[in-house]
């Protein structure tokens, strides 16, 4: 919601802006938290967006690639968050290519936390169709060429979310000492651990770190704990740690947030697995430092010694030295940061976005012959033509004619097929190639091939009888 709402704002300044959003985006039986947008009276999301979409109602789907067309957009992007939604975008994506509208998807992950074998195989089979990915990390990038090899790749950033602290209630210093009164932090640190509770974050570990900290210091946790408050109300009340944690465990409204850490010193992400974090962009926003684990793409946005401290996952000791490096050290983290939200801003984000974005374009096309040039699209294609090939023959050494060559990506994805002991040979009448390793190519007259009968073990003619 909070990255969303920046990014819509980042892109409305640079012309006419269409925002589709979720009417519902996951089954309610599906989704065991407590949150609903409803519950802050300081809405931080993005103006004027239309709820159309509803993850089990495909004619909502439909009709948002209708209201996108009807717009005229150049590009859409789409976001990335569980394979839930790949229905959702896997038909949006097709129809938007028909109609020669290039779709990106933001990867926030690439496969959800709490993966498995379905959820693997859906994932590749959206990602695949994607015009291109925007990934926030190196790591994501790793990921997504493994999972969605020949799609474009577009690398951004996480943007620092300067746009909640803008748009959240600014508390006062009367308030701040209030809630510090109230924690029991009055003339100690308070450390932050805040957001959705759920194992991969290593919450528990934070907890246990209090029990290593040479120093006084309070730890509060807030968030919403799916379901599983008793066991970290447990882990709160052991000897080793009690009175060091102070538990919220609800769903923190954004009319809140501000409070949290306009009180804290700084702010915890103990994640034993991530690829990037909002509560870290969250934090940077309100200018906290932020003392994380060395996992997935964190190291790239907290930078030891300059923007926080860095610290092995599952270790809850060497977490509690990270945490105290940073509550011991005397600098002002604000310059630091600051600096790093002009880099991050939303702004940027949004105009390396629409350069890349378009620079991958829609299918390119031959204006002459009409041939599909783009390899993304091409590669597609030839994944389902050997697909089918392979259920009628054993493709490795098989002789293929591929008639119409077009940018000739589907002639070297056949060659790849049939190995070294086959042979694929492609004609058209015009050379258009953009791919030409593999197999062996000529031109002919449209009319007669130049191949004596009895040549081939399969023909292939994809694209080319429509316009015979």
């Amino acid at each position: 919601m909070h990255f969303t709402a920046g990014l819509a704002a980042a892109l409305a300044a640079d012309g006419p802006l269409l925002v589709i959003s979720w009417h519902r985006s996951y089954p309610e039986r599906l989704h065991p938290a407590t949150t609903r947008d409803d519950v802050s009276a300081t809405h931080i999301s993005a103006l004027h967006a239309e709820r159309i979409l509803d993850v089990l109602d495909p004619r909502t789907w439909a009709r948002a690639v209708r209201h996108i067309r009807e717009f005229d957009a150049e590009l859409v992007v789409g976001q990335w968050v569980h394979p839930i939604h790949a229905p959702v975008i896997v038909v949006m994506a097709r129809l938007l290519r028909r109609a020669g509208i290039p779709m990106a998807l933001i990867c926030h992950n690439i496969e959800p936390h709490e993966t498995g074998r379905v959820f693997r195989f859906v994932t590749r089979l959206t990602l695949r169709r994607a015009g291109a990915l925007v990934v926030h990390s190196a790591s994501l990038r790793r990921e997504a060429e493994q999972v969605a090899p020949g799609v474009p790749i577009i690398d951004a950033f996480m943007p620092t979310f300067s746009n909640v602290a803008q748009a959240s209630p600014s508390p006062t210093p009367e308030a701040i000492r209030a809630f510090r009164e109230h924690l029991g932090a009055t003339d100690i640190p308070l450390v932050l651990c805040f957001g959705y509770i759920r194992p991969y974050k290593g919450v528990e570990d934070a907890i246990a770190a209090m029990g290593h900290l040479g120093r006084d210091a309070l730890l509060l946790v807030a968030g919403d704990p799916w379901g599983e408050a008793a066991r970290y109300r447990e882990l709160a009340g052991r000897d080793e740690v009690r009175g060091r944690v102070a538990l919220d465990l609800r769903y923190i409204p954004n009319d809140e947030i501000g409070l949290l850490f306009g009180a804290c010193d700084a702010v915890v992400l103990p994640y034993r697995s991530a690829t990037q974090s909002g509560v870290a962009a969250l934090a940077f926003g309100y200018g906290k430092p932020v003392i994380a684990t060395d996992v997935g793409g964190l190291s790239e946005l907290v930078i030891n010694g300059r923007t926080g401290q860095l610290a092995p996952p599952s270790d809850p000791r060497a977490l509690a030295e990270a945490i105290e490096a940073v509550l011991d050290d005397g600098r002002d983290w604000g310059t630091a940061i600051a600096a790093m939200c002009d880099e991050r801003s939303f702004e940027s984000y949004g105009a390396r976005l629409r350069r890349a974005v378009l620079k991958v374009g829609a299918p390119r096309r031959d204006p002459v012959t009409h041939a599909v040039l783009d390899r993304t699209s091409r590669r597609l294609k030839a994944g389902k033509i050997t697909h089918v090939l392979g259920r009628f023959a054993v493709l490795s050494g098989a002789r293929v004619l591929d008639v119409g060559t077009g940018s000739g990506t589907i002639a070297t994805e056949l060659a790849k097929a049939v190995g070294p002991t086959g042979r694929v040979e492609s004609v058209d009448v015009a050379d258009v190639r953009v791919e030409s390793d593999g197999y062996r190519f000529s031109t002919y007259d449209g009319r007669e091939l130049p191949f004596p009968d009895g040549s081939f073990d399969a023909v292939i003619s994809n694209h080319v009888i429509e316009h015979v």
